[in-house]
C-alpha cells in the first residue's frame, strides 16, 4: 500500500502546505476534526517531524533516539541560538508532542526510549502530507507478490518495509531527489545484494540517511554471514546517517568510509561486528 494521496507540497504564505489545505469533508468524525485542529496549531518545524513520522507504517514502534538523529540530519531542528543544542531542542519537540498525545511514549527508567504514533494521526498525515513522504508496505504477508504501486518521482524521504532487489532496481534507483532510504528487512532467507547496495550508492546522490535494518527473529544479512559495504558509499556526498543493523553478521566497512565528511551517526547496533 501506498502511504498517501499525492499531493504537491507548496507552502503558502503562512507557511501552510497545499495538501495541509485540506477539505474539512475529508475528515471522518469530529474526533478526527479535533486533531487536525490541533496539528494545525505546530509549529512549522514540528510539523515537518511529526511529518516525517509518517514514513514509517501504523503502529510502528520508533526508537525515540533514532528519530531524533533522523529529524536532526534532515535539517528539520532549528536552534536559537549558538549555544543551543540540536538533541535538547528535538527532545522538547518529542515533548510537546507527548503532551498533545500525539506520540505514545513507552518509558525505560523514567525516560522514554519508544514512541508509537496515534493512530487517528497517522490516518490524518496520509491526507495531507504530499509526495515528500511515502512508504511501501510490501509485507510478508505478500511474500511473492510483485508491489505494483507507484512513487511518486519528486519523493524525498522513502520507507521500504521488506528488501527486494527487483523493487529497489526498478522503482528507487530513479528517485533523483531521495533523501531518505530506510529499508526494514522482514522475510527470513532475503539476502540483501551487495550489487543492490552499490546501484544505490552510485544512483542517488543526495541520499542523507540510508539505513538497513533486520528483525531480531530472522536469519543473517547473507551467507556466510558477511556484507562488504561498497566502496562507492563515497559518492554519497551528503550522507549524514548510515545504519546496518544485523545479527550474527560481520559488515565489512570500505576505506571509502573516510571520505563520507558530512557523516554524523554511524549505526551498525545490534550482533553485528565491523571489520
Amino acid at each position: 500500500n501506498a502511504s498517501n494521496e499525492l499531493h504537491k507540497d507548496t507552502p503558502n504564505a503562512s507557511g501552510e502546505t497545499s495538501s495541509e489545505r485540506l477539505n474539512p469533508g475529508m475528515l471522518k468524525n469530529d474526533i478526527m476534526h479535533a486533531i487536525w485542529l490541533s496539528y494545525k496549531q505546530l509549529n512549522p518545524d514540528i510539523k515537518r517531524c511529526v511529518k516525517y513520522c509518517n514514513i514509517f507504517p501504523k503502529r510502528s514502534k520508533l526508537n525515540k533516539d533514532e528519530l531524533v538523529h533522523l529529524w536532526i540530519t534532515q535539517g528539520f531542528i532549528k536552534t536559537s541560538c549558538v549555544t543551543e543544542d540540536m538533541e535538547d531542542v528535538a527532545e522538547g519537540y518529542v515533548q510537546e508532542l507527548v503532551s498533545c498525545s500525539f506520540l505514545q511514549p513507552e518509558e525505560d527508567d523514567y525516560s522514554i526510549k519508544y514512541i508509537t504514533i496515534l493512530d487517528l494521526l497517522h490516518d490524518l498525515l496520509d491526507k495531507i502530507v504530499g509526495r515528500d513522504y511515502f512508504r511501501i508496505e510490501n509485507a510478508r504477508s505478500q511474500r511473492g507478490i510483485v508491489w505494483k504501486g507507484d512513487v511518486p518521482r519528486d519523493v524525498r524521504h522513502l520507507f521500504v518495509q521488506n528488501y527486494d532487489g527487483e523493487l529497489i532496481t526498478k522503482k528507487i534507483l530513479a528517485l533523483e531527489n531521495l533523501r531518505t532510504l530506510i529499508i526494514y528487512v522482514v522475510e527470513k532467507d532475503t539476502p540483501v545484494e551487495e550489487k543492490v547496495i552499490e546501484s544505490i550508492c552510485n544512483s542517488l546522490p543526495q541520499l542523507r540517511v540510508l539505513a538497513v535494518s533486520f528483525s531480531r527473529e530472522h536469519l543473517p544479512i547473507t551467507r556466510p554471514n558477511k556484507f562488504s559495504i561498497p566502496e562507492s558509499i563515497s559518492q554519497l556526498k551528503h550522507l549524514c546517517y548510515l545504519a546496518f543493523r544485523t545479527f550474527k553478521c560481520t559488515v565489512i566497512l570500505p576505506s571509502a568510509l573516510t571520505e563520507l565528511h558530512h557523516i554524523q551517526l554511524l549505526d551498525f547496533g545490534h550482533h553485528s561486528q565491523t571489520s
